[in-house]
């Protein structure tokens, strides 16, 4: 690609600065930008099939006039936050939640490193556990469990690892509260 600098112009009480890059095949774009506005004002592209201008023109500077943001009077606010009953709580936990909505995702504050057992690093062997687990109140992993096996003994190591992390917990209506999530635990081969 050849790019050239087209210098500056003058438009609509701006000055713009300009380049034209080329490509083969006879494909020509030019830029035209507005280091005031930081936007291209004008673009152009021309190859041997087409050839298009686009071009920010009339801008008016000056704030816009305050009825154009007035809500209509027909028109009903409400408060979009989640209500109680709209949280999903996980079936057969009680207390335990889903992520989403009004429901945050706990943060890992602190993970621990798998370790491979010797038949997977004899093999060579690496890929991805799914652990899942509830999250609690504390940011404490509960219920340790897998959810996707990945064999070779590396499953009880990614459950170790997991029921090492701690988390800042989900949060739902400014209260902490259990989450249950799914974890990946990826083991590499270096």
């Amino acid at each position: 690609m050849k790019s050239e600098d087209l210098g500056t112009q003058a438009f609509e009480d701006l000055i713009l600065k300009g380049v034209r890059q080329s490509q083969g095949a006879g494909v020509v774009n030019e830029y035209w930008y507005s280091p005031d506005l930081s936007i291209y004002l004008i673009r152009k592209h021309e190859d041997a099939m087409w050839k298009i201008a686009l071009t920010v023109t009339h801008i008016d500077r000056s704030e816009p006039d305050p009825s154009k943001f007035i809500v209509p009077s027909s028109y009903k606010v409400v408060d979009g936050t989640t209500t109680p009953s709209q949280a999903k709580q996980i079936p057969g936990q009680p207390g335990v939640y889903a992520v989403g909505g009004a429901v945050s995702t706990p943060q890992v504050t602190h993970s621990a490193n798998p370790q491979f057992t010797d038949e997977a690093r004899r093999a060579k062997f690496g890929g991805i556990c799914v652990v899942g687990l509830v999250v609690d109140a504390n940011g404490m992993p509960q219920d340790v469990h897998v959810v996707k096996p990945l064999g070779r003994g590396l499953d009880q190591k990614a459950v170790e690892a997991v029921q090492k992390y701690r988390f800042k917990p989900a949060m739902y209506e400014g209260h902490a509260v259990p989450v249950e999530v799914d974890i990946q635990v990826e083991f590499k081969i270096y």
